[in-house]
């Protein structure tokens, strides 16, 4: 199974030790350091792990994305219907922020 590590340089609770020895326990992962980035990326920088989590998931399946316009096209869904499609995807969380 693929793993994404998302760091932040800047993280004061977490060291690239630790980030090391988790890649190495881990074996297949794949790596991404934000310069400059605290430890909470997901918050600081969300435009950042967003894009980071979306290529990596494409390089597991390049079909990742490459969906929403046929599902949108072939349902012309509710706006309802969509969110809850989105979060499904997880590109929404449950208070309908994007990931």
């Amino acid at each position: 199974t693929p793993v994404l590590i998302l760091w932040g340089s800047h993280d004061k609770l977490v060291n690239r030790r630790v980030i090391d020895d988790l890649e190495t326990a881990l074996g297949a992962t794949e790596s991404h350091v934000h310069m400059g980035g605290g430890h909470h990326l997901q918050e600081d920088e969300p435009e950042w792990v967003a894009r980071a989590r979306k290529v990596s998931v494409q390089r597991v399946n390049p079909a990742y994305g490459k969906d929403f316009n046929d599902y949108w096209k072939a349902k012309r869904p509710t706006p309802a219907a969509m969110m809850a499609w989105l979060r499904s995807l997880e590109y929404l969380g449950d208070k309908g922020e994007w990931l």
